[in-house]
This record gives C-alpha cells, structure tokens and sequence, in this order.
C-alpha cells in the first residue's frame, strides 16, 4: 500500500480513533506506514497536557488488542480440536482411545503435542490406515484395526510425529512396489508388526533396498532377495549403517561357496561397533539409477580385483 499524506487532519482522526479503543497498527497499516511512525506523528501535535493521557490509552488498546488476539487463537484451537475428535468418534475411535494416545506420547519430550495438534495428527493417520485397507476384507491378515493403530503408536509413540504425505504414504509405496512378490496385503501386516520401520529416511530405506537386490537370502526351504527378505521378515536390518550393512552382507556370502546368505546367519550375526578396512565402499547415492549401477560395480569390482589375485580368467 502507498503511503498517505499525515497531515494534521489526519493525524487528529487517527488520535480520535485510537481514544476511541480503535488499534494503532490496524490504522498504520491503513495509511501505509509503521506503527512506530504513526505514534510519532500523532505525539508531534499533541499539546503536553493530552499526551500522557492518549499514552495510557494507547496501552490499554494494546493490552486489550493483544488478549483478543489471544483469545482468538485459543477459541480457533479448541475449535480445531473439537472438529478433529468429531471426526475420530466418527471412525470409531471413542473419547478413552484419544485420551490413552494423547496420555502415552506426552510421556516422551520427543513426541509432546498440543491436544489440536495431536488431535488433526491422529486423525489423518486414520484417514492414511483406511485407505492402507482399502481393497482389504476386515477377516484378512493384512487388514489395520483400530486397535491395531492404538497399539503402533502405544509401541512406537514417534509413529504420531511421522507426516502422512511426506513420509507415511511414500514409504509405503517403496514397500508396496518393489516386488511384484510382496503384495498390498503383506506389507500391511509388517507395518502393523514393525511401525519402528519409519523412523528410517525414506533415502536409507532405497539404498538398503537397492542393495538387498544383489543377494540371495535362504529362509527355510525358500530362496528370495535379501531386500524380500527385508520386507518380509527383517525391517530392522534397515536401521543399521548402509556401510556396515553392505560390508556384512558381502562378508556372509563370501563364507559360502553356494553365494547365498542364510536368514538365521543374517539374523544372528554381530554388527561391528567399527570397520577396520572398507572392501566394499559404498558409493554416494544420488539417484536409485546411479546407485543401481554404482552398488553393482563396488560389488564386482572386488570379486575381480580377488579373482586376479588368485589368476583366474575374468
């Protein structure tokens, strides 16, 4: 806005108003300049007598401008909060589940939320799970439940601080998507055993993904890719340093002459606290494409580098 002329005239209305209880800066922002001028300006052409007086009562709109303000944004919570727990009542979720939830992720100053905050938080992870069932008969395994919901957020209470759209819903379509093995059904089954699973970068889970490609898991009578096997039985192989994960996993089919990983091997290794040597670097991820050809030839480049050493034709 372009600023207006003060002139005297207008400088006395903009007085009139403010002894009236009208805002300061609501008038300054009218008239195209900062409340701090307008004060000034105002002040320059009040007699002596007038200015102590037009001070308090400018600290008094102040005071009470503020509070309403204040007000305001309390009402708007309260009023955001009610709007949210309508809506969960509506998808089954009774007053004592909202406030067994609210209680456990208060309980963790990682997790603390104002009750609106917490309220619109479960709400769209209720709207994300029904849409997860979407498809699903309420008997099958994969179905989510509500107390399915509770139970994830009361096990992992970090769960709540995850964004839907941001982190929840992306991560889910890696795991719905990277096997044409691994359907809609199992996948929902792992999230609801392991809701710690998303505590991990949406980039370290590719990479671990990417990786698990290159090898072969035997679990029982069942031979998968060690990402399968990843996102079926193992998720917490994910939390673990993508360097050591590479390096261990080598290690593991480097032991047999067959090149496949055993499940219980893999489960029951020990992950070293430090690398003496790295004999497969891992390389940089920028891109899932890159980071394909990149794992492939760390992984290849040493098996050549070995077979040379040992002078077999490559």
């Amino acid at each position: 806005m372009d600023k207006v002329e003060l002139n005297n005239d207008r400088l006395i209305d903009c007085k009139n108003k403010i002894m009236k209880g009208q805002s300061i800066s609501s008038l300054a922002r009218k008239l195209g300049v900062d409340r701090k001028t307008l004060k000034k300006k105002i002040l320059e052409i009040l007699p002596d007598e007038q200015i102590e007086e037009f001070e308090k009562i400018l600290h008094t709109n102040f005071r009470k401008n503020r509070k309403s303000i204040k007000n305001f944004k309390k009402e708007n919570k309260e009023g955001n909060y009610k709007k949210a727990v309508q809506t969960l009542v509506s998808l089954g979720i009774t007053n004592e589940d909202i406030e067994t939830i609210f209680q456990s992720i208060n309980k963790n100053p990682h997790t603390t939320m104002a009750k609106d905050t917490f309220a619109i938080k479960l709400v769209e992870i209720f709207q994300f799970i029904q849409k997860r069932n979407e498809g699903i008969e309420p008997e099958d395994k994969g179905y989510i439940t509500k107390e399915n919901v509770i139970h994830m957020i009361l096990r992992d209470p970090r769960f709540m601080t995850n964004d839907v759209e941001r982190k929840l819903e992306p991560m889910c379509d890696i795991f719905d998507n990277w096997s044409t093995n691994i359907t809609k059904n199992q996948v929902n089954v792992y999230i609801k055993r392991y809701p710690e699973v998303f505590k991990n970068s949406i980039k370290k889970l590719k990479m671990h993904l990417i990786i698990g490609d290159n090898f072969l898991v035997k679990s029982g009578n069942q031979y998968i890719s060690l990402s399968e096997h990843i996102l079926t039985e193992n998720p917490f192989l994910i939390s673990e340093n993508s360097q050591i994960f590479l390096e261990s996993v080598c290690k593991l089919r480097d032991s047999h002459s067959s090149g496949v990983i055993d499940a219980e091997e893999l489960k029951k290794r020990m992950e070293p606290i430090k690398l003496l040597e790295e004999k497969y670097p891992l390389p940089e991820y920028e891109d899932d494409e890159s980071f394909k050809r990149a794992v492939k030839e760390a992984i290849k480049g040493t098996e050549k580098e070995e077979r040379k050493t040992k002078g077999e034709e490559i």
